[in-house]
């Protein structure tokens, strides 16, 4: 099977789902995100079939930044905030030992907790590469997508 991304309700939960036949070649990095709980990540657990690692990431009451500005635009301070969630679980990151690589910095993939209105950022411990997500590719390049994004929906002012 190839590497998917699907989403899955289970008793009262909803999971985005990453599959994946990969040889773990960094356990420091999955154990991190499977075994701790870390502020601005995603919770992540994990499930095993054979040679296939499946990583169950806990959306329940959350609302994806895509979904969020679907019908509207964001104002400056919108975006200010965003830009200074996203810079707070990078530093979060560091103090883990963790590479920010291996963020999914997609409007589709970062998720508002819908009661505290927190920031949760996708983290794949591993090289993933589906649906033009790529993850561990240089830093910078990752910003591709949320730039495209918030160019649409920027509220331009005369």
């Amino acid at each position: 099977m190839m590497e998917e991304i699907t989403i899955k309700s289970e008793f009262g939960h909803s999971y985005l789902v990453l599959h994946n036949n990969v040889e773990e070649k960094d356990l420091y990095l999955l154990n991190m995100i499977i075994n701790n709980k870390m502020k601005g990540f995603l919770p992540c657990k994990e499930s095993r079939s054979e040679n296939e690692l499946f990583l169950y990431y806990e959306i329940t009451f959350k609302k994806s930044i895509e979904k969020e500005y679907e019908n509207r635009n964001m104002s400056f301070e919108e975006i200010y905030t965003l830009f200074q969630k996203i810079n707070f679980v990078m530093e979060n990151s560091n103090s883990f030992l963790l590479d920010p690589n291996f963020f999914v910095i997609d409007p589709q993939y970062m998720f508002f907790d819908l009661e505290s209105n927190e920031l949760g950022l996708l983290y794949v411990p591993y090289n993933f590469g589906i649906n033009n997500i790529t993850v561990n590719f240089p830093y910078q390049s990752c910003y591709y997508k949320l730039a495209d994004f918030l160019l649409e929906k920027i509220i331009y002012e005369q």
